[in-house]
């Protein structure tokens, strides 16, 4: 028998495309490594009412998988109540599909959705490792940076890159169990290539330690430079440490919008909306309040309904 154990996926419709590409690459895993059972470890989903396109792709993944599926349900993301999810209705559809909270195979595997407090991500978590002990296996999702948490338990991470606090992350995996609870029993971390990779970029006069996946550029040129030179199928993010650099890229911004699978910016500054806005003389009154939301961070539903009554 052989596992295939993944998660953290976040079905969007705004990354439709990437999320196809990344269950594809599952399903050619599956037939590749003659894989007899498949288990997701939660968030499969963005949110608690999907979307019908959302739906569709999960549905698709799921009807070309002929073997039992086992799906946790994740209460951060995908469930109304401890008991009450979109989930479920995959359950009553697929004979051989399973809607748990956590799965349990005797003291052999543990499959959750949470972290530990000795998770590099732990948001004031509860649990702790001891607690988990007896089990050989211990996979858990809902941390979307891999981490190995000594001795038995591994966060297996999200399998595609969702937001740029994993930019750091070198890749995405998924869990292959080989003869599972027999004597030559293996297990192995499987790269997968169809995630879209997310980059950092700082527009930067620190000197602090540098982090490994990042780039750092000290002037406008230089920025430029790295930009240009980064794959057009990346994520990225410019990191601002000061207001003038910021001001002196705004020109530049839509270019580069253009170019990234999606292009982002972060401000370590505290900015003065007025002068911001003094300084762009063009700047339409829809975009100037759509950059006034992107600053206070309002959140996206929200700011969809704001901008509606901007014409």
């Amino acid at each position: 028998m052989n596992y295939l154990i993944f998660g953290d996926i976040h079905i969007t419709e705004k990354d439709i495309k990437e999320c196809e590409s990344v269950l594809n690459e599952i399903i050619t895993l599956k037939e590749k490594y003659k894989v007899n059972k498949i288990i997701l470890t939660g968030d499969t989903f963005d949110k608690v009412n999907p979307t019908s396109i959302e739906l569709d792709l999960f549905s698709d993944f799921i009807k070309k998988l002929n073997i039992p599926i086992i799906i946790l349900v994740a209460q951060s993301h995908e469930s109304i109540t401890p008991t009450e999810s979109i989930l479920n209705h995959f359950g009553i559809l697929k004979n051989n599909l399973k809607i748990v909270k956590e799965y349990i195979d005797e003291n052999h595997l543990y499959v959750g959705h949470f972290t530990l407090q000795e998770s590099k991500m732990h948001f004031g978590s509860k649990k702790s490792k001891k607690e988990f002990e007896k089990y050989k296996y211990v996979i858990l999702g809902h941390q979307h940076t891999f981490e190995i948490i000594k001795p038995n338990i591994v966060h297996i991470g999200s399998i595609r890159y969702v937001d740029f606090a994993e930019s750091q992350d070198k890749q995405k995996v998924v869990l292959l169990m080989e003869n599972y609870k027999e004597k030559n029993e293996k297990c192995h971390f499987l790269s997968l290539n169809s995630p879209i990779p997310m980059k950092d970029v700082y527009l930067t006069k620190k000197t602090d330690k540098p982090l490994p996946q990042s780039s750092y550029a000290q002037s406008i040129e230089e920025l430029k430079a790295i930009l240009d030179k980064i794959d057009s199928n990346t994520k990225v993010r410019v990191i601002f440490d000061n207001f003038e650099g910021y001001k002196n890229f705004r020109p530049l911004y839509e270019i580069y919008k253009k170019k990234f699978k999606l292009f982002k910016d972060r401000k370590d500054f505290t900015m003065n909306y007025d002068l911001v806005a003094s300084e762009r003389k063009d700047i339409s009154l829809k975009d100037s309040f759509n950059q006034f939301l992107k600053i206070n961070k309002v959140n996206e539903d929200i700011k969809e309904i704001l901008l509606k009554e901007i014409k």
